[in-house]
């Protein structure tokens, strides 16, 4: 079972994101191009930064081609690990509070779990 962080639009209430805590498997192997795709903006400016100046640093032999491919792993754990963080932060900027914490076996469970948790709280 997964938690997954439930935000609620403030403008909308019925339009919701679900934000899966812990690794981000998907971030972890597609590294800038997943951040693009979710519209992380920053995340993927520094990861492109940072491959720029580890490849100019590589060339000019500060550091060995072996030490490069671990620093690159080492930038994949890291956005994998804090993939999820850059959501919530991005999609509060957007205007989404949290509103729940749900436990699933998939996000497709979740969203459904948090739509009867709302629809009770209606009634």
């Amino acid at each position: 079972m997964k938690t997954y962080l439930a935000y609620a639009s403030e403008a909308n209430p019925e339009k919701f994101e679900m934000v899966k805590e812990g690794f981000s498997f998907n971030a972890f192997i597609f590294g800038m191009l997943w951040c693009v795709y979710n519209k992380l903006w920053l995340p993927a400016i520094s990861l492109l930064a940072f491959n720029i100046i580890l490849g100019v640093i590589i060339e000019d032999g500060a550091i060995s081609e072996i030490s490069g491919g671990v620093a690159q792993i080492a930038s994949l754990v890291v956005i994998g690990i804090t993939a999820s963080q850059f959501m919530a932060t991005s999609l509060h900027n957007r205007g989404y509070n949290l509103t729940d914490a749900i436990i699933a076996r998939n996000a497709d469970e979740a969203k459904l779990k948090y739509i009867d948790k709302s629809l009770l709280k209606n009634l």
